[in-house]
């Protein structure tokens, strides 16, 4: 079942990303938001495992969470011996 809901959340992904919705809304891509939206529901990863969930190059993840640390909407907290967001 898990399966199941995993590839729905990845198939609706693609494709509100690939028609444009919901593109630059309060400032934000649509990628950006999702991100927070998983940084909210999972708080404490790092930043490899949180592309790693949302199945993204650890440097495109990397760069979005600057881009939100920027904005003042994430903090960057370090842990040992790991790095996480929240």
């Amino acid at each position: 079942m898990q399966n199941q809901i995993d590839t729905l959340r990845q198939l609706n992904y693609e494709l509100i990303k690939n028609l444009g919705l919901f593109r630059q809304r309060a400032g934000l891509s649509f990628g950006q938001r999702h991100t927070l939206y998983h940084i909210n529901a999972h708080q404490g990863l790092s930043i490899q495992e949180l592309a790693e969930l949302l199945q993204v190059d650890h440097s495109t993840m990397s760069r979005n969470v600057k881009k939100l640390m920027q904005a003042d909407l994430v903090e960057h907290f370090r842990t040992m011996p790991t790095k996480g967001v929240r």
